[in-house]
């Protein structure tokens, strides 16, 4: 909201963060202009929050508690108890924060950084070496980062959580840099190999290249003869090659015709 406040009126932010006030006795043309950017300050409002919290601040007495409202709800500065069950939960959260193997190093470390921010606001500072240590241990297990890791806590030139940051991005930057290489490269090499042949099998043994016609043509004519039922030896009908004469030389046995 502060964002988009801003953007509408220099003097409408100045207006929400109470620097500008009304005069105890303004004229008509500054009452005229102090309503207007109660208006639009309303209207901003309302328009960043939902029904519920709506009906919430319309039961406060003017815009000036609503914007209060918010922010002491927003930053957990209500009362004293709401205050250390915040930072309770920033410290907590800023413990915890992993950064994933494959996540975004400077996102994670930017996220961090406004958790830092958060427990400032709340009245609880934490020591640079501290929150330092924190972001060093919230990095990612590859070998890049594990070397910054390294030199990190053994630096005392890198003393601030700003100096990490920027050390840790670098880092991850690298290692990026290193992957992509790598996958350039090895996709290089595996297109300028040559393919390898493949072996076909049939019933585990190799058919026979040559072929030999002559044997293809007589297997083609026994096939054909036994089908309309000729003999074998001179392809006519009517008998078989054991009763064939130009297979017995002019002589020809007893017997029945074999299909």
């Amino acid at each position: 909201m502060e964002i988009a406040a801003r953007k509408k009126d220099a003097d409408l932010y100045t207006i929400m963060k109470g620097d500008k006030t009304l005069e105890e006795t303004p004229t008509t043309l500054q009452k005229s202009v102090w309503d207007g950017h109660q208006l639009d300050r309303q209207e901003l409002i309302f328009s960043s929050v939902g029904t519920d919290m709506g009906q919430q601040l319309m039961e406060l007495e003017d815009r000036s508690a609503m914007w209060k409202y918010l922010c002491e709800r927003f930053q957990g500065t209500a009362n004293e108890q709401t205050r250390a069950m915040t930072k309770r939960q920033l410290y907590a959260q800023l413990e915890t924060a992993r950064c994933k193997q494959n996540g975004s190093v400077e996102g994670h470390l930017n996220y961090m950084c406004r958790l830092h921010s958060r427990l400032k606001t709340v009245g609880m500072t934490l020591d640079d070496a501290v929150f330092s240590g924190m972001l060093v241990s919230s990095l990612p297990s590859n070998e890049r980062l594990i070397a910054c890791e390294a030199m990190l806590t053994g630096m005392s030139s890198v003393d601030t959580p700003d100096k990490v940051v920027a050390m840790a991005i670098t880092f991850d930057k690298a290692n990026k840099a290193d992957h992509q290489l790598q996958r350039s490269f090895g996709s290089s090499k595996s297109s300028s190999e040559p393919p390898q042949q493949t072996k076909s099998r049939t019933g585990g043994r190799r058919k026979p290249e040559n072929k030999n016609p002559k044997r293809e043509e007589a297997q083609h004519q026994r096939d054909e003869d036994r089908r309309l039922g000729n003999c074998f030896g001179c392809h006519k009908p009517g008998h078989t090659k054991r009763d064939c004469r130009s297979a017995s030389g002019g002589k020809r046995g007893g017997g029945g015709q074999a299909t």
